[in-house]
């Protein structure tokens, strides 16, 4: 689902409001609240991105790089159930 510009615009400020330096995106789509979270994070951010479908990262990526905030993200091409198990197996 895109992420109509206000809601991106909210997104960024409760992010800085926050100081979150770390996220987790599931689902990516276009990449635009990617991008507008890559953007919002400090630069020592880190974006954990999860997507079935490479493709979809792939739209958004060339706007990704431009803006220079690709070092932030990490994708992972999985379903987010198996990325969710794994990350609350590394917790326990």
């Amino acid at each position: 689902m895109n992420v109509p510009v206000d809601e991106g615009l909210l997104l960024s400020m409760l992010l800085k409001v926050m100081n979150a330096k770390k996220t987790l995106e599931l689902g990516v789509f276009t990449g635009y609240s990617l991008l507008t979270t890559a953007l919002a994070l400090p630069a020592d951010g880190k974006i954990t991105a999860v997507d079935v479908d490479k493709e979809a990262y792939e739209v958004g990526l060339p706007f990704i790089q431009k803006a220079g905030v690709e070092h932030k993200i990490n994708f992972c091409q999985s379903d987010a159930f198996t990325v969710l198990n794994d990350l609350i197996t590394k917790v326990s």
